[in-house]
């Protein structure tokens, strides 16, 4: 996904979550949406972001969610929380070992984008999952 696209796809998913879902959905939005971000890492937000809003619709069971996306010219931050049942995180090695499938997939996506993937849940307790990139690295800082 190009730079230019993420913005796009990402009020895409956010519409398309409203118009699907009977969780209520709050999106913000801060920094500048101008800031070039590589190839990698526009794709590692749209498909980690897609990931988080597709478990909290098809296994969440969530009233309320919530997604905050903010750029600056050093981080990049993506936040997703939801009130919905939670789960117990496994650790990560064994991630695919308890079919957590789509979690071990982002992991990995963020890793290969430099960045760094939280995953905070318990059971009752809703889930809350955070992308952190630093930008302007030389890991991730010319491949876009």
């Amino acid at each position: 996904m190009e730079n230019k696209n993420l913005k796009d796809g990402v009020g895409s998913l956010i519409d398309a979550f409203r118009k699907q879902s009977q969780t209520h959905l709050d999106f913000s939005f801060a920094g500048d949406a101008e800031t070039l971000l590589p190839d990698d890492i526009a794709a590692c937000v749209y498909w980690v972001l897609k990931e988080a809003l597709t478990n909290i619709q098809k296994h969440a069971l969530a009233q309320y969610a919530e997604v905050r996306l903010q750029i600056t010219h050093s981080q990049l931050e993506l936040d997703v929380k939801d009130n919905g049942q939670g789960f117990q995180v496994p650790p990560l090695n064994q991630l695919t070992q308890e079919n957590h499938f789509g979690l071990a997939g982002l992991r990995e996506r963020t890793e290969l984008a430099g960045g760094e993937l939280f995953v905070s849940s318990a059971h009752g307790r809703g889930c809350h999952i955070a992308l952190k990139i630093l930008l302007n690295t030389s890991k991730n800082g010319s491949n876009g």
